[in-house]
């Protein structure tokens, strides 16, 4: 009966415990509706794409075919890429990254984080006033920049450069042409 007892107290100091304003100031929650405004400025790339690029390596410059899809999650306050590119004859399965893109309306920052090959990379992002998205990752030694623009309605276009003087020279390394699927 004493156990018993101390139990109910013990939950009682707890539970008043727990609901006591902490004397501390809250983070102001997220502003969601904020979050869903700032990605909309991207609902231009939500769809299926498909369509053909380039990319220099090592043993020189590759062509390739890629598909592209894009969804709005969490009610439009995220956005999914996953991207599949094809190369080779007999055509495979060369590349495969997934995309997350994200904006903190605490910040006013987007953040681009992507996945491939057993890496995971977070890249700062911005959107730029003509709807293009650029987002950046500094790898040592180098700078990389990925710019997707719109050139028209159901075209996507996204060149990759790499600066190795801190953004005073960019050479492009990548190019890819996509079409909305119907």
């Amino acid at each position: 009966m004493r156990i018993a007892a101390l139990v109910v107290v013990l939950a009682l100091a707890a539970g008043t415990a727990l609901a006591q304003p902490s004397t501390t100031p809250a983070a102001r929650p997220p502003d969601v509706a904020a979050q869903r405004e700032a990605i909309a400025r991207l609902a231009w790339l939500v769809g299926d794409w498909e369509g053909a690029g380039w990319v220099d390596l090592p043993e020189g410059r590759q062509a390739f075919r890629q598909t592209e899809k894009v969804e709005a999650r969490l009610g439009g306050a995220l956005l999914v890429i996953e991207g599949h590119g094809y190369a080779g004859a007999p055509e495979a399965l060369a590349f495969n990254a997934l995309g997350l893109l994200s904006h903190d309306d605490r910040t006013g920052k987007y953040a681009f984080r992507s996945f491939t090959r057993g890496y995971y990379a977070e890249a700062a992002a911005e959107v730029r006033p003509d709807g293009a998205l650029v987002w950046t990752m500094a790898p040592p030694g180098m700078t990389i920049r990925y710019t997707l623009s719109q050139p028209a309605p159901g075209q996507w276009r996204e060149i990759g450069e790499r600066s190795t003087d801190g953004g005073a020279s960019w050479r492009q390394f990548f190019e890819m042409q996509l079409t909305r699927k119907p």
